[in-house]
């Protein structure tokens, strides 16, 4: 028993055969000795595999899983399920696209981005964050900005503003003074506003900071 489920490859079940069915798609992949090859080691092996994705000569990307069934211990069968993921993966390539951008501009702009959650905990940094900062990714992602980068002396007053940076629902401008990892304190101006969720609700905020410590002042904080 095959039981092929097509999701929205044209309609949702397609009546045939395995036989029909791997000739049915390998006439519109890529590659399709490589196509039949891994269908009948999948077919072959009767064990659960999730995530294929195919590239079909009409531009549409496919993602194939097969799950194999058993009446007890006797082999019953197998669930093909084919969907069309292509809208997900432009996407998603799309979104890489913007990314990229953004640290392009940064970049040549000088300015340091980083996304928080709404408590000040840092989600996600670009290059030019660690290069201002001094920290590896890995040293920031999950830690809270306020108690990394602003002096201790001035952490309430960076905890009030993000508060009222979400309550508000404002963007903020405003310069500060931060201390980097080797212990050094620069002054930034700082950009900052919430990031919402599709039902208009915060759920975090991004932040642009570039450095506008006059280079006497950051020679003479490091000495």
């Amino acid at each position: 028993m095959e039981f092929f489920h097509a999701g929205t490859y044209k309609g949702n079940q397609l009546d045939l055969t395995y036989r029909a069915m791997t000739a049915h798609f390998a006439a519109e992949v890529y590659d399709s000795g490589a196509f039949e090859l891994k269908m009948k080691e999948l077919r072959r092996k009767r064990k659960p595999f999730f995530g294929w994705e195919i590239p079909f000569r009409n531009g549409r990307i496919f993602e194939i899983s097969y799950m194999p069934v058993y009446d007890g211990p006797r082999f019953a069968g197998s669930i093909w399920q084919i969907v069309d993921v292509t809208r997900h993966r432009q996407a998603a390539e799309e979104l890489r696209r913007v990314d990229e951008k953004y640290r392009v501009i940064l970049d040549n702009l000088n300015a340091a981005l980083c996304e928080t959650d709404l408590e000040g905990n840092i989600v996600k940094v670009y290059d030019s964050f660690c290069r201002l900062s001094g920290y590896t990714e890995e040293e920031l992602i999950g830690n809270n900005i306020t108690d990394i980068f602003v002096p201790e002396e001035n952490r309430d007053y960076a905890r009030n503003l993000r508060r009222y940076r979400v309550e508000k629902k404002v963007a903020l401008l405003y310069d500060m003074e931060i201390v980097l990892k080797d212990g050094t304190r620069k002054w930034v101006i700082a950009s900052s506003g919430n990031i919402y969720d599709r039902d208009g609700k915060a759920i975090g905020g991004v932040g642009i900071h570039m450095d506008i410590t006059p280079k006497n002042t950051s020679s003479a904080s490091s000495k």
